[in-house]
């Protein structure tokens, strides 16, 4: 009897192992490991987080306890700007220059209609909540007679000045933001004055579309372009891997 049911539970094991729902299930977790790896830390990161706010933790302890968050961060962010350079400009060169400018079309769209909507919306929350303190709005329309803070206009213009960058180097750090001062006018009147000015962040635009022409240049070199693809094929290969590497 016992010898009878050691054999039906084998049995039964070995029909739901072999069946199927079970095989593609344990396919499809093999193949998922990372994103699913990646749900669970996010999962116990909320979960921890929520269990020692009550604590009141001192700023050093919360300081070590997100320092390696920190460094993995810095380590993505380091890779980013060599990673993106390569890989559009192996994109471009190895595509026709007939679909590569349809390609180009689609980013400037992509990148305007996105840059439109930021700025919309950056300029109706700032206008409607005006966050810092709700009297900026009457010192705001009481102090100055000239021209207004936010304007849209300065946002398409400094959106084509930073697809157009004037330093490749400057781009990968720096960003064009028109601001506005306020200068002292004849009898002691404040005025705002428009100054065009650098912020720190990579102009991520220009990168594109500079990495963009020139891989689409590059791949009408015929085989003098090997060598240069070449390397930016290998860069991206050993970004790539250095990236699954911080990952796991």
């Amino acid at each position: 009897m016992e010898r009878q049911r050691a054999e039906s539970t084998f049995t039964i094991i070995s029909k739901v192992k072999n069946s199927p729902n079970v095989n593609t299930m344990v396919k499809w977790l093999k193949s998922n490991k990372l994103l699913i790896l990646i749900l669970v830390s996010v999962v116990f990161g909320v979960l921890l987080g929520l269990t020692l706010r009550p604590l009141h933790l001192s700023s050093d302890t919360i300081t070590l306890i997100s320092y390696p968050g920190d460094l993995f961060l810095r380590t993505l962010k380091l890779m980013v700007l060599p990673f993106i350079i390569s890989c559009i400009i192996i994109g471009a060169a190895n595509l026709d220059i007939s679909k590569n400018g349809n390609v180009a079309v689609r980013t400037i769209v992509y990148f305007v209609l996105t840059s439109v909507f930021n700025v919309c919306l950056g300029l109706t929350l700032g206008l409607l909540v005006h966050p810092g303190s709700p009297d900026l709005r009457l010192t705001n329309t009481t102090s100055f007679s000239g021209p207004k803070k936010m304007n849209v206009m300065d946002g398409f213009l400094d959106m084509g000045k930073n697809l157009l960058p004037e330093n490749l180097f400057q781009a990968t750090i720096q960003q064009t933001l028109t601001e506005y001062e306020t200068v002292m006018g004849i009898n002691n009147t404040k005025t705002l004055k428009k100054v065009v000015k650098y912020k720190d962040g990579t102009n991520t635009l220009g990168i594109i579309f500079f990495c963009l022409i020139f891989g689409t240049v590059l791949g009408t070199m015929g085989e003098r372009k090997q060598p240069v693809l070449n390397f930016f094929t290998v860069t991206y290969e050993v970004m790539q891997k250095i990236l699954t590497g911080v990952i796991w």
